[in-house]
């Protein structure tokens, strides 16, 4: 009986239908946007040379991570460069790109270090989809390249 003195007070009511419409809202699908024809990859024609015949596409590159950007901070000590990668992992299963995994050297072969971040978790490339990550290094010198060893690829970074 005392159950049902509650079920009197609207205030209960009102609780009962903010629960479930907070969980109606948390469980309902989500909505898939339409795509459009800026999303789909541009096909390239191939290129006809005289006499009729086409040049075939050229070879997708055969490296799993590429340097897209190459970013140069000048310090009291040295230099910061933040490189920015994207692909996936070369080894098909996920990889955290702490110093275990990647290592950099400079053209000349010194082994350059990780700029230090506290705070901040260690990127990661997946090997199930393309990611973007970044990665700090310090130098103490200034150079022209940084080559970065990644699971048996090697890829260099042109500095500005």
């Amino acid at each position: 009986m005392p159950l049902l003195v509650i079920l009197k007070r609207f205030e209960v009511w009102l609780l009962i239908a903010v629960v479930f419409a907070l969980l109606a809202f948390a469980f309902r699908p989500e909505a898939r946007p339409l795509p459009d024809a800026g999303d789909k990859p541009s096909k390239r024609l191939p290129e006809t040379i005289a006499g009729g015949t086409s040049l075939p596409d050229p070879a997708p590159p055969d490296k799993s991570f590429t340097v897209d950007e190459v970013k140069v901070t000048p310090t009291k000590g040295g230099r910061i460069v933040e490189l920015t990668l994207s692909g996936r992992s070369p080894t098909g299963e996920d990889i955290p790109l702490d110093e275990s995994s990647v290592s950099a050297t400079t053209g000349e072969g010194e082994l350059v270090n990780r700029f230090f971040e506290p705070f901040r978790e260690p990127a990661a490339l997946p090997a199930t989809g393309d990611s973007i990550a970044t990665l700090k290094w310090w130098l103490e010198s200034p150079t022209d390249v940084i080559w970065l060893d990644l699971q048996g690829e090697r890829v260099k970074a042109e500095l500005p």
